[in-house]
């Protein structure tokens, strides 16, 4: 983690920015490249290129959605995301369901 480079602009980064995905993603499929989501963040991760999943754009252009294997991890709030939020946490649910704890 390291602080958000905004170029400038008011920190902390507070509002919509839309995403762009690096590749596609049982998590974020239904939800286009560039549909905005929300942020509230001063700092943002530095992942390899390997693990990014999405990228937004704020001063810098920073990693917000990183995944690898079966974790995924991001940046910014689903919860507070509108249609795409709820998309996405639809699809993790879903990916979520079949998977069975044992005893």
């Amino acid at each position: 983690m390291s602080a958000l480079d905004a170029d400038g602009a008011k920190v902390p980064h507070i509002g919509w920015a839309p995403v762009t995905w690096a590749h596609e993603s049982p998590v974020t499929a239904g939800i286009e490249s560039g549909e905005p989501f929300y942020f509230v963040h001063s700092f943002v991760p530095r992942p390899g290129d390997d693990d990014v999943l999405g990228t937004a754009e704020y001063g810098e252009r920073f990693a917000c959605a990183v995944e690898r294997d079966n974790v995924c991890g991001f940046q910014f709030h689903p919860e507070k995301s509108s249609g795409a939020g709820l998309r996405l946490l639809e699809n993790f649910a879903a990916i979520c369901a079949p998977v069975h704890v044992g005893a």
